[in-house]
This record gives structure tokens, C-alpha cells and sequence, in this order.
């Protein structure tokens, strides 16, 4: 699932022109009865005629990025930092701060506080969720690296896994054809 939705994310960012979702959240994934994720709602999406949008806040508050909330500019950065914040969702099944007041949810996000990863969490993808919730927009990996990482994780486990029973072929056969 997450492999889908950022082949979908890399493709609107990769549009000439590019386009921004800006309200990037699990909520605006569709599922289908096959497991083909689908990204949705463009209500506020916007189609990026320079390099950087002028930005009000908009989005989802848990899903912001610390740029928007600092009513700086929104760029395809700010795309990648929500797409971590779906990571942690597929990880933990949380809404990220879900136990915050929407002033504490501010105040975390805007002193780079991010929601604790499970005990156990893959080492690689820990370090590719909290490589998307970097502070610094710059520093945030494109959804062409992201994609990358992610098919080097699946990878990874399938050879881990390969000499035991665990059902891994079920995940790649729900996986599109590349």
C-alpha cells in the first residue's frame, strides 16, 4: 500500500506541470476490494507554476508539515512530510497525535517533535519515516527515493523470509505489476 501510493504521489509530483496535493492524509487514500490504493480529494491541490506556493495554512492539522504551520511556503516537500505521517498510520494504525488538543499538535510539530514508532519497527523503514518528517523541508527524500527505499525494504524482507513460511507472496502478488 505504501509502495502504490507513492508511485501515485511520485506521479502527480512528476506532471509538467507539477502538481501539489496539500492535503495529503490516509483519509484521501482509496482502497479497493484488490488493495489498490488510489490517492484522492485535489479540493486542495494546486497545479505549481514556479518553484514554491505562497502558502495559508491548509490541510489536515496532524498531517501539516512544520513549514505550513510556520506560514512559510508550500512545496513538494511539504507533500513528503504528510506521506510519513501515512507511513506511521500503516505502521501503528494511529492518527499521529490522535491523543493531542490541536494546539499541542502545533506546538509538537513546530519543535520537531514526531510520534513515537513502535518497538520493533524495521530499522530501514524508521529511519525513511523520520528521513520524511525531517524539520528541514530540504532535507526530506523526493517520492522517486522514497520508492526506491521502500522496494529496497520489500526486497530485503523477501530474502530475509525466503527459506520460511511466512506469507510474503501474498503481499507482492497485492502489489500492481511495475
Amino acid at each position: 500500500m505504501a509502495i502504490q501510493a507513492c508511485r501515485g504521489l511520485n506521479y502527480l509530483h512528476s506532471c509538467r506541470p507539477p502538481i501539489l496535493h496539500r492535503d495529503l492524509k490516509s483519509l484521501n487514500l482509496l482502497v479497493s476490494e484488490d488493495f489498490t490504493i488510489k490517492v484522492s480529494d485535489f479540493g486542495l491541490s494546486k497545479i505549481l507554476e514556479c518553484e514554491t506556493l505562497a502558502n495559508s495554512k491548509l490541510g489536515t492539522l496532524n498531517w501539516l508539515p512544520p513549514e505550513v504551520i510556520r506560514g512559510e511556503a508550500y512545496t513538494f516537500s511539504s507533500d513528503i512530510y504528510s506521506y510519513g505521517m501515512i507511513l506511521y498510520e500503516i505502521l501503528t494504525h494511529k492518527v499521529p497525535y490522535e491523543d493531542y488538543s490541536q494546539i499541542d499538535v502545533i506546538r509538537l510539530i513546530d519543535t520537531n517533535e514526531r510520534p513515537e514508532l513502535p518497538a520493533g519497527t524495521h530499522p530501514e523503514f524508521a529511519v525513511l519515516v523520520k528521513d520524511c518528517w525531517a524539520d528541514s523541508a530540504s532535507a526530506r527524500p523526493s517520492f522517486q527515493v522514497i520508492l526506491i527505499r521502500l522496494k529496497q525494504i520489500l526486497s530485503g524482507l523477501e530474502s530475509q523470509y525466503v527459506d520460511s513460511n511466512l506469507p510474503l507472496k501474498l503481499l507482492k502478488d497485492s502489489l500492481p505489476p511495475q
